[in-house]
């Protein structure tokens, strides 16, 4: 009952082998019109998917963020194509579950499947979604595309909520050697889009991710205890890195929930960026209890422009109800040993906390 217009030997696929995949756009979006958004990196769960899928399918990527069409080109783009793969944040949910009912409109047969940091999240299905997808899908990606096609059971693929939501996988769909993953297809996405940090706009700014998932317990994160802590080689970071470069960016973003974790790695990586001289300015999230002055001095050296530290409060008791595991001292260290290597630093902070007071 599920793909619909089964036939008896599947001597008729179902779908074609042309792919969209959709960035949802943040801001307000009705009947086919939206307006842009200042966005730091093209979205990488995205292009991991186009890398999966190039070798088999036509794939084409609209980032609804960083660009805007006319209501007909939408309209044509949307009739053009077999399947949509929307990424979808909490964000961005109202407008995704609006983009699915004019992809419905304009193209008679769409195949449509949902995933992103929403869906695996909350691991809520979407509406009007013919597949929601929970957790990492770029590994199975084009096998379940494959599976679609031909009428065959997704019943084996983990993480998969469909029949309007009734029907759900056990599990989550998961990447366990993120080396085997390949590079997400930069080439895609225009690097002239990006690069906004905090309103300012800085460059042309690629993301990369070289490790997934946290082993701390911070009581409010979202991640918390649901995602197996995963990294990949130095070696293979730095061929991404490589391959960055040869696309135009001239700025990194290094976007892991704990990139320091490995500090051997992490050194490795800088020498390698200095061996070679290679000329990239690069972002860093981090925990403050994770850098020291040698550290630094060696990061500036590679090219590390930025630190942002995950501050949250400078208030001890907070600190320690978030479960944050670090010091109002760790903090301070931290921006002044980034500060004496000429690095600049960012604070997220968090203000309300359910046990704050007016006193903290």
């Amino acid at each position: 009952k599920f793909l619909t217009k089964m036939n008896n030997k599947r001597k008729k696929l179902l779908f074609g082998k042309k792919v969209l995949l959709m960035h949802a756009p943040f801001k307000d979006y009705s009947d086919g019109l939206w307006k842009k958004s200042e966005c730091i990196i093209p979205p990488l769960g995205l292009l991991y998917l186009a890398s999966s899928l190039k070798k088999d399918y036509s794939v084409e990527f609209l980032d609804m963020n960083a660009e805007t069409l006319k209501k007909e080109e939408f309209g044509k783009l949307i009739a053009a194509n077999d399947f949509f793969l929307i990424g979808c944040y909490t964000e961005s949910l109202k407008n995704v579950e609006k983009i699915i009912e004019d992809i419905r409109a304009c193209n008679k047969n769409p195949f449509i499947i949902v995933g992103g940091p929403y869906s695996s999240l909350t691991e809520n299905y979407i509406k009007g979604s013919d597949i929601t997808v929970i957790g990492e899908a770029e590994q199975k990606i084009a096998e379940i595309l494959n599976s679609i096609r031909q009428g065959r059971t997704l019943i084996h693929f983990p993480g998969l909520i469909y029949n309007k939501g009734v029907k759900r996988n056990p599990g989550i769909m998961y990447v366990d050697n993120l080396d085997k993953s390949i590079f997400p297809s930069i080439e895609l996405a225009d690097c002239s889009k990006y690069g906004f940090l905090f309103g300012i706009k800085i460059g042309n700014m690629a993301g990369i991710m070289t490790s997934r998932g946290c082993p701390f317990s911070c009581r409010f994160c979202t991640h918390r205890g649901r995602i197996k802590y995963r990294e990949r080689s130095s070696a293979n970071v730095f061929n991404e890195i490589v391959e960055i470069r040869r696309a135009g960016y001239k700025y990194i973003n290094i976007v892991d929930d704990n990139f320091f974790l490995n500090k051997k790695k992490v050194i490795d990586l800088m020498n390698r960026i200095i061996k070679e001289g290679m000329k990239i300015k690069i972002i860093v999230q981090a925990r403050v209890d994770s850098v020291d002055e040698n550290l630094c001095r060696l990061l500036r050296k590679a090219g590390v422009i930025l630190l942002i530290f995950g501050i949250e409060s400078a208030n001890q008791e907070v600190l320690d109800y978030y479960n944050k595991r670090t010091t109002v001292d760790s903090i301070r260290s931290a921006v002044i040993v980034a500060d004496r290597a000429g690095i600049l630093t960012y604070g997220y902070l968090i203000f309300g906390a359910p046990m704050e007071t007016q006193k903290h």
